[in-house]
């Protein structure tokens, strides 16, 4: 996650001034926050689910900027800004999809029924 779009490892450090350009200091900041929440979240197995959900919305902003906004292959990468962004994603989405039972809002519908 934090390797997709935070800015923190030199891998990312290309995309800093451009997530800047786009988003205020402020949103920014607030971004980068939410991915360290998601990352240390997902850590804990207890609350792996909400890690996987707040990836979930954070990566969605980052795949829309993508496509509407940066474009899929930024400052000659080819696209691999792109392709981390849709490997979070997909993963976020397994890690949420294994850990349903957990989130309170549907672990009613995934109790077993009694016969």
């Amino acid at each position: 996650m934090l390797l997709a779009g935070g800015g923190v490892f030199p891998l990312a450090a290309p995309v800093a001034p451009l997530a800047r350009a786009v988003l205020s200091s402020r949103s920014f900041s607030i971004l980068l926050a939410a991915e360290l929440m998601a990352a240390v979240l997902l850590l804990t197995p207890q609350f792996a689910w909400a890690g996987a959900l707040l990836a979930l919305g954070v990566i969605s902003g980052a795949l829309v900027s993508h496509l509407t906004v940066l474009g899929i292959v930024v400052r000659d990468d080819g696209g691999l800004l792109f392709g981390l962004a849709i490997a979070v994603f997909v993963t976020s989405a397994i890690i949420a999809f294994l850990h349903r039972r957990q989130i309170p809002a549907f672990s009613q519908l995934f109790k077993p029924q009694p016969a």
